[in-house]
């Protein structure tokens, strides 16, 4: 491994001395490169399903990676794809389909309360 770049150690091992199993990232591993990035910010109503649509300026010949803020939570969740939501403790649906040019994040609120939340997005290839 190169002697440069982003190296994390796990806890109690020296970073710099560290072999690649005792690191928690290195970027020199082989990872996902991402050629384009976003965020969303939204309340959605209680009872409520919401489609966002979100134009991609980069065709997609890749699948996009998406997360989902769960503010009771407090952490992110993957969305699921083509239909089959990915179901939160507090009921919070989320997931996604996508087209070459577009993006279609589908969310559905069955929490008793209105949500404000956002998710991510990101297409990258390995």
């Amino acid at each position: 491994m190169a002697d440069h770049g982003l190296k994390i150690s796990q806890p109690g091992y020296d970073v710099k001395t560290a072999i690649d199993k005792r690191l928690i990232f290195s970027s020199a591993f082989p990872c996902l490169k991402f050629i384009q990035l976003g965020r969303r910010d939204f309340t959605i109503n209680s009872g409520n399903t919401t489609v966002y649509e979100q134009d991609i300026t980069t065709p997609l010949p890749f699948m996009p990676v998406i997360y989902i803020w769960n503010p009771q939570l407090s952490q992110y969740k993957p969305a699921s794809q083509d239909g089959f939501p990915n179901y939160f403790s507090d009921f919070l649906h989320c997931y996604y389909e996508f087209t070459s040019t577009k993006l279609y994040v589908t969310v559905s609120n069955f929490t008793g309360a209105n949500r404000t939340t956002h998710y991510i997005w990101g297409i990258g290839y390995a």
